[in-house]
């Protein structure tokens, strides 16, 4: 997959191996970056990726207004940007069987500072952060880089926040499409194909297999 990043999206993928991998958003912090992965715990509050065989994790940092839209000839629309999430991670060895699974996962974050803060409904979280995840998969699924039947993983996480948060964030509908049907997690799991769980860890488990949230294993 990291072949098709770089053809279509033009994006240079890179790779990292370590038990432990933690992302977060610099972007409002003092370095003023964006997205950092790294193998050591970073000064701020960081998604977790638990990797306990270590296995070789490619990722692609999306810099802002990385998907740009197209009309209906083809043709770049230019100043309009599909909503994006922050990084995609995936193995780095793929299966050399094409319909064999494995895993890809899509994260979100946002640094409330407080559930309070999270529900402001000027905020609108977590439909905005749905919805950034739900178009980077739609995305990529149309521009092939994501096979359309490979089912998606997705982290909203709100890492200033002790997780998981999937109570008071995921109740109802989270999101609606450009026709205005409504999806609650549910229909996006179902209909959509992307698990989407609000929290700040996942456990890779195989090349094949990522499960979201905390495992026992990782306790």
């Amino acid at each position: 997959m990291k072949h098709k990043i770089a053809l279509i999206l033009h994006h240079e993928v890179q790779c990292i191996v370590a038990p432990h991998i933690y992302i977060a958003d610099h972007k409002n912090y003092r370095d003023g970056l964006d997205i950092k992965i790294t193998d050591c715990e970073q000064e701020i509050r960081s998604v977790h990726l638990y990797n306990p065989h270590a296995l070789p994790v490619a990722y692609d940092i999306f810099p802002e207004n990385a998907f740009p839209k197209y009309d209906e000839k083809g043709s770049c629309i230019k100043g309009i940007y599909q909503k994006q999430c922050e990084c995609i991670l995936f193995p780095e060895i793929m299966p050399a069987d094409a319909q064999a699974k494995y895993w890809v996962l899509l994260i979100e974050t946002k640094y409330s500072s407080s559930s309070k803060n999270a529900n402001r409904l000027s905020n609108d979280y977590p439909q905005i952060m749905t919805k950034q995840i739900i178009e980077t998969t739609s995305y990529l699924r149309e521009k092939r880089v994501l096979n359309p039947t490979l089912r998606v993983s997705a982290l909203v996480s709100f890492p200033k926040l002790t997780a998981p948060y999937q109570g008071f964030l995921f109740q109802g509908a989270i999101y609606k499409d450009a026709n205005g049907q409504i999806f609650t997690n549910q229909d996006i799991q179902m209909k959509l194909g992307i698990n989407i769980l609000a929290h700040d860890c996942a456990f890779i488990q195989t090349n094949a297999r990522i499960k979201l949230g905390r495992s026992d294993a990782t306790s």
